[in-house]
């Protein structure tokens, strides 16, 4: 039944949203499937695990923010419209009831540019690819729920382009896991334990920047020790092999892990005066994983650099 903002301002107990008959697991599963009445769907996209940006505060200017944060997990996006006749306000506020009523608490909400410091729809339009036309008339918000470990977020915009347009709702919720249980750093007698056992070792506590090959300060302890293994052991020859999980493409893992893998090299023979000629770097991406990549244990497991002897 479709209701007018007036009407459900008089009613006692307020059903602003209808559900699809999707089988909900988790509020924000139940809020995914939630449509305004009236609304149709114009995109919908959903991933298992990748990573997306959350808006955390007001804008730097009309057209940029500092305020954001990068999370991972399972992330789902709807975008959806509502025919002439809602006002933002009716469309935000029915929304913003059903996502408190779940028990998510607003971390930050604005309307319109001068309270918002910019315009978020911009922010939408063209870092995340959600086509619309976008004016002045928009609400924005972001809540969280919090249960033990487990974290979702919920974005949500409202806005029009001009009053005799329909208006545009974009809903994103983003599940994020606990995080994975650290790996254990091998020293240096254990590397070559493993390498005498096996033939390989593998190297965890690498950290590199997110997307990229360039190490961080983290990584150099783990450096340290296989340096002192490879100056213990000045005849043996080493393949730095590179892996990563399963989130993103293939070639663009394959071409990832090869290149942390070089940026390895590189560091142990221009810090730690390792013998260049010695060391070789390869990378496979996710085709030879330990674990299982359906969740954060897994994907931790197998990102790593291992050492093999040739």
């Amino acid at each position: 039944m479709l209701l007018s903002y007036a009407a459900l301002r008089r009613l006692p107990v307020i059903v602003a949203l209808t559900a699809t008959p999707a089988a909900a697991q988790t509020p924000g599963d139940e809020l995914f499937n939630a449509r305004f009445p009236g609304a149709e769907v114009v995109a919908e996209t959903s991933e298992s695990y990748t990573e997306a940006t959350f808006y955390t505060g007001p804008m730097k200017s009309a057209f940029e923010t500092e305020a954001r944060e990068l999370l991972e997990g399972r992330f789902r996006q709807v975008h959806s419209s509502v025919p002439v006749g809602s006002s933002t306000l009716e469309v935000y506020r029915a929304y913003q009831r059903e996502i408190e009523a779940a028990g998510f608490a607003p971390l930050f909400t604005c309307a319109k540019e001068p309270e918002c410091g910019g315009r978020f729809p911009y922010l939408f339009a063209t870092e995340r690819e959600v086509r619309f036309a976008f004016g002045a008339d928009f609400r924005f918000g972001l809540f969280e729920l919090t249960q033990g470990e487990a974290r979702e977020l919920v974005h949500l915009l409202v806005q029009r382009p001009k009053a005799d347009a329909p208006v545009s709702i974009v809903l994103e919720v983003m599940q994020t896991e606990a995080e994975a249980q650290v790996l254990e750093m091998l020293t240096a007698s254990e590397i070559g334990a493993a390498i005498d056992s096996t033939g390989t070792a593998a190297i965890y506590g690498l950290e590199f920047e997110s997307g990229s090959a360039a190490l961080l300060p983290a990584s150099e302890p783990v450096l340290r020790e296989m340096a002192a293994f490879l100056n213990a052991r000045p005849e043996a020859e080493i393949l730095l092999v590179g892996h990563t999980d399963n989130v993103g493409a293939l070639d663009f893992n394959i071409g990832l892990s090869e290149a942390r893998s070089a940026t390895v090299r590189e560091a142990l023979v221009g810090q730690f005066g390792v013998a260049g000629g010695r060391l070789t770097a390869h990378g496979v991406g996710f085709l030879a994983p330990k674990a299982s990549n359906t969740s954060a244990d897994g994907r931790a497991r197998n990102r790593r650099v291992e050492m093999i002897l040739r």
